[in-house]
């Protein structure tokens, strides 16, 4: 498997990257995976799918054995995996619904590192969906398209999703919970 990957790799210095990953990561992979999927079978075809998105990623990992890519490589691992889960289970999209649009609740401030780890604490309290889109677009800086491509989503539904989570960390924020 980790030779087909690497076919598809054009730099040496990126292909050593992308089996440091591999090596390092293909368990914790794994395991992210069957906590999605029961099935090992369809688990593995996710950790699969994820390895391919991640070749589309290398030039954004800088440290392989960082805390950062560790939750790059989950983020992108969980998605595969509910991709699959939801074609197998043919799902409906679930996640439709009516929102206006609202500002960014922590563009233009200053903030103190009190007031920063307040607001990633609210973070991790948002549902998966809606945490892993805003952690990608803070901590990552994806764009939309970045977004759509790592999640295996439309753009428009990566934007509403965005706008979504911001809400919701913004309503999160103004009740102080």
């Amino acid at each position: 498997m980790l030779l087909y990957f690497l076919s598809l790799i054009e730099t040496e210095e990126n292909k050593s990257k992308f089996e440091k990953i591999f090596n390092q990561h293909k368990k914790l992979m794994l395991f992210v995976a069957l906590r999605v999927i029961k099935d090992p079978q369809l688990a593995q075809d996710a950790v699969q799918n994820a390895f391919l998105k991640i070749i589309n990623h290398l030039d954004d990992i800088e440290e392989i054995s960082s805390h950062r890519t560790k939750h790059f490589i989950v983020i992108i691992t969980r998605n595969a995996a509910i991709d699959i889960q939801r074609k197998e289970t043919h799902q409906r999209h679930i996640y439709e619904e009516d929102m206006s649009t609202f500002a960014d609740p922590i563009s233009n401030i200053d903030l103190t590192a009190i007031e920063v780890q307040y607001i990633i604490e609210k973070i991790k309290l948002l549902p998966d969906i809606y945490r892993d889109i805003l952690q990608l677009k803070i901590q990552y800086d994806f764009n939309h398209r970045q977004i759509a491509n790592a999640l295996n989503i439309s753009g428009t539904t990566a934007r509403k999703r965005l706008e979504r989570a911001r809400k919701l960390l913004s309503e999160s924020l103004k009740e102080g919970n």
